[in-house]
C-alpha cells in the first residue's frame, strides 16, 4: 500500500481496473481476482522491490523491462519470493491469493488521505532489516470510503 499512496497515478489506474470489473455496489470477491492483470502485475513489481524475506538479496534493475510473463510460482527464476525448486513455500497458492484479495480490498474499498504535511514524494520507503523486513517509519494513512454505503454492510 506504501508504494501505491506513493504513487496515486497507479493507484487511480488499479480502483479503475477495479471499479470496471466490480463496479461500485459490492466489495471484491476471490472470483474477481483472475480478471485483473494490472494488480497482478503491481504485486509482481512490489515482491521485486521489496523482498519478503530479509534474506533475499534487495536489487534493481539494470535497465528498463516488462515483467508480465514472469511466473511467482518458482519457474522463473528472475523472481521468486516464495522460493523454487523442492524448497518452495508449501503456502505459496494461499500466499499469492490473500495477498491479492487483500490488496484488491484495501485499492477497490478506500481512497488513501496522508496525514497533514506529508505528500506521497515524501513518503519514506526505507525498511530496517531484521527477522522480517518492516518499514523504518511505520505507513500512517486515513482510508476514505469510495464504494457505496450499502456495500460495506455485512
Amino acid at each position: 500500500m506504501g508504494s501505491l499512496i506513493r504513487h496515486p497515478d497507479i493507484l487511480a489506474a488499479a480502483q479503475k481496473e477495479l471499479d470496471s470489473i466490480i463496479g461500485r455496489s459490492r466489495l471484491v470477491s476471490e472470483f474477481d481476482l483472475n480478471n485483473v492483470p494490472l494488480l497482478q502485475a503491481i504485486i509482481k513489481e512490489t515482491f521485486r522491490l521489496h523482498p519478503p524475506v530479509p534474506l533475499l538479496i534487495p536489487h534493481t534493475a539494470s535497465e528498463a523491462c516488462e515483467n508480465a510473463d514472469v511466473d511467482l510460482k518458482g519457474t522463473h527464476f528472475e523472481l521468486i519470493p516464495f522460493g523454487a525448486g523442492r524448497r518452495i513455500c508449501v503456502g505459496l497458492r494461499l500466499g499469492l491469493r490473500m495477498t491479492t484479495l487483500l490488496l484488491a480490498s484495501l485499492v477497490h474499498g478506500f481512497d488513501w488521505a496522508l496525514p497533514d504535511g506529508l505528500t506521497p514524494e515524501s513518503l519514506n520507503m526505507d525498511t530496517e532489516f531484521g527477522l522480517t523486513l518492516e518499514r523504518s517509519v511505520p505507513l500512517v494513512a486515513r482510508p476514505i470510503p469510495r464504494l457505496a454505503h450499502d456495500a460495506y454492510a455485512m
